[in-house]
């Protein structure tokens, strides 16, 4: 069985902006504080190693073979092998978790991501003989009422996946119910956590802070 986990700001050793748990390497935030953040988390959780991915907003899918793995520019990472935890980091974006009996996948699921079809592709990657066993857990996320995009991205948006929409006047996505539409589609269980990032102080927020560090979600066999 997989274990899961999603870490919030407290219990690290960043400062300022990026007080305190900051794992993101990419937000200006002291590497070598960062890297000692990591350390303390991939402990804590008792991995062999831990392993995280340049996200781009796309849908490149890498699959972690062995612990050496570069950092590879994806929003996917999957793996076979146990002791190995894969990370997604967020600031408002969902992290996603998806777990059969032989593979796991760590998923950055955003706005381009998720109309882009990543969680589909994700699935494709899972053996055929487990995909009526896969489970998805998604972590904290910015809610619906925090998400407002302009007018023109929302119509193309919910014209893709309608699931997406609040209403014209809001013109507000709920990323959460598009992603779960998704994974009913192909039959997936779904643990959700109903955290907003953005409302709840204890996370790492972009839409709320602007410079600020980035929490994760761990999976590992």
């Amino acid at each position: 069985m997989a274990r899961t986990l999603f870490t919030g700001c407290a219990g690290g050793l960043s400062v300022g902006a990026f007080d305190s748990f900051n794992l993101g390497t990419h937000v200006s935030d002291d590497i070598d504080t960062v890297m000692k953040n990591r350390e303390t988390l991939r402990s804590l959780f008792s991995l062999d190693h831990l392993i995280f991915m340049n996200q781009t907003h796309g849908t490149n899918v890498v699959e972690v073979m062995s612990d050496d793995w570069p950092t590879a520019d994806a929003d996917a990472l999957i793996t076979r092998s146990k002791g190995i935890g894969l990370a997604v980091l967020t600031a408002d974006c969902i992290p996603l978790l998806l777990s059969s009996p032989s593979m796991v996948a760590a998923v950055h699921v955003g706005r381009r991501g998720l109309l882009s079809g990543i969680i589909q592709k994700v699935l494709t990657k899972f053996p055929e003989t487990e995909l009526d066993q896969i489970l998805a857990e998604m972590g904290p996320s910015i809610c619906t009422n925090c998400y407002e995009v302009d007018l023109a991205t929302y119509r193309d948006a919910i014209s893709l996946i309608p699931e997406l929409a609040s209403s014209v006047q809001a013109h507000q996505l709920d990323l959460v119910a598009g992603a779960r539409a998704i994974l009913s589609s192909h039959n997936v269980s779904i643990l959700e956590h109903h955290i907003c990032t953005r409302e709840n102080a204890n996370y790492f927020s972009f839409r709320r802070n602007k410079v600020t560090g980035r929490q994760v979600g761990v999976i590992a066999l």
